[in-house]
């Protein structure tokens, strides 16, 4: 199913999305059956949020803002044109972040969480962002980086609150980030 909040927001509404008053703003949420989402596109969402432990499965992301998973297992979804993903003890496995152009902070935002055997491409870093920005014990690993431009001047994709170690659990094969300094290699291979 295609949720697509411009487009159609009373057929989401009637399909498993819903509107939550939380203090002065209006968060948009995906409640799942059985805590499991899978198999749908997810378009033109200024926010939406993923109760806690659902399993989002083969999802596609396609030009939303804000998009939050804590405490869920996301495996196998694309984000396309996508403004920043919230993470909080959740893991990504499978899964293929694209064709983004971040003017924000950052893209990802990952406390406590995994990401491993994910694909990011296409992704131009303006403004100073970072790629991902980790709190707690996130780790990355199994990724692999093709055309990643910053603007940064360290060309720094990626910082830890933490030690920079504690970032990677084991080098990747196909890295375009530099283990010991989080920064990007200068040539792109791959």
């Amino acid at each position: 199913m295609v949720f697509d909040w411009k487009e159609n927001k009373d057929e989401a509404l009637r399909n498993g999305i819903c509107e939550e008053q939380i203090f002065s703003t209006t968060n948009i949420v995906m409640k799942a059956e059985n805590g499991r989402v899978e198999n749908h596109t997810f378009r033109n969402f200024p926010k939406l949020e993923f109760k806690p432990d659902t399993l989002v499965e083969n999802c596609v992301f396609e030009d939303c803002g804000d998009v939050t998973f804590d405490g869920c297992k996301v495996n196998g979804c694309v984000f396309q044109r996508i403004e920043t993903v919230f993470c909080d003890n959740s893991t990504f496995t499978e899964s293929k972040f694209q064709e983004i152009f971040c003017d924000n902070d950052l893209i990802i935002s990952l406390e406590d969480g995994e990401i491993s055997h994910c694909v990011f491409e296409d992704i131009e870093l303006r403004n100073d962002a970072y790629l991902c920005v980790g709190y707690g014990n996130p780790w990355v690993e199994y990724c692999v980086f093709n055309r990643i431009s910053t603007t940064r001047a360290d060309r720094e994709l990626f910082h830890c609150e933490d030690t920079v170690g504690k970032f990677f659990k084991m080098k990747k094969e196909y890295c375009i980030v530099d283990e010991e300094t989080c920064e990007g290699l200068p040539t792109i291979s791959g």
